[in-house]
């Protein structure tokens, strides 16, 4: 079964979340035409349906109006309509072909690949967790998740990569998350190494195994001469992930998140003298 592209998803999210003022004692749209031909849209966005079809869907639907009834502000539901067609038109919605597969990388025990809406509970379960979020001062609530989420579908559309989903191959659950992002470190911008496992499989390899891929991934693939990956001073456990992936301490620097001021090493490994990258298909 071919994946949903990314921006499908975010847009697919987009409109589920849609929020529109209620009119009262003048024109406005059928409440239920609207949520029920959102739900349509919602659902063509995340199956196989062509582009076209959804568009075609959107022009030609017209809404019932309500005057003594409630209902939906008719100037707010025609613009984001109109919004939708808009993004549904643009490149990297319509024409956009992933050149790597939806399943990136195997190593013997995992295999990643890219996150999905069918991902939030397991991104949930990890985020969430006080201990395993220890590092950025506690545990995610709902819109903070979302945020996440939403910043590796864009890191995904913008570069081609991000953090995956983690996935065990013995029960194909997601177990965490792994990948290459754009970053500022010491004043560059370079790209780093992020992991981050659900609590219940830590201590079992996983994370190392999945940086490793990645690292090659970097050197391979994305032609990287050094990756980096930063580490809060108080987090042993990551620190020993960096220094197993054969990584060592370029510097020191301060991060602020949630209102706290947070001291980090720069961990860092240069590409091995006679490593040439793979060679990139046309």
């Amino acid at each position: 079964m071919t994946a949903t592209p990314p921006e499908r998803l975010r847009l697919a999210e987009e409109v589920l979340n849609s929020r529109f003022a209620i009119t009262k004692f003048k024109t406005g749209y059928s409440l239920d035409e609207v949520d029920e031909f959102l739900d349509v849209i919602v659902a063509m966005l995340k199956s196989p349906a062509a582009i076209d079809e959804v568009l075609q869907t959107l022009s030609a639907t017209r809404f019932s109006e309500t005057n003594w009834r409630d209902g939906y502000q008719c100037d707010q539901v025609d613009a984001f309509i109109e919004n939708l067609m808009a993004q549904l038109r643009t490149p990297s919605v319509s024409d956009f072909q992933y050149m790597i597969h939806p399943l990136l990388i195997e190593t013997p025990r995992l295999q990643l690949r890219e996150m999905t809406a069918q991902d939030l509970p397991a991104l949930k379960a990890i985020l969430q967790d006080d201990e395993t979020m220890a590092a950025y001062e506690g545990a995610f609530d709902d819109e903070m998740v979302q945020t996440w989420f939403e910043t590796i579908l864009t890191s995904y559309r913008d570069n081609r990569f991000g953090m995956w989903a983690v996935i065990l191959r013995e029960t194909g659950e997601m177990i965490g998350q792994c990948g290459p992002t754009r970053q500022q470190i010491l004043g560059q911008d370079v790209i780093e190494i992020g992991y981050l496992f659900n609590r219940a499989h830590w201590h079992q390899g996983f994370a190392i195994e999945a940086a490793h891929a990645c690292r090659h991934f970097a050197f391979d693939q994305l032609n990287q001469s050094r990756v980096y990956a930063q580490v809060r001073d108080t987090n042993i456990a990551s620190m020993n992930v960096a220094i197993r992936m054969g990584m060592t301490v370029r510097g020191r620097f301060d991060k602020e998140y949630r209102g706290v001021v947070m001291p980090h090493f720069a961990f860092a490994l240069d590409r091995p003298e006679g490593h040439n990258p793979a060679p990139q298909r046309g």
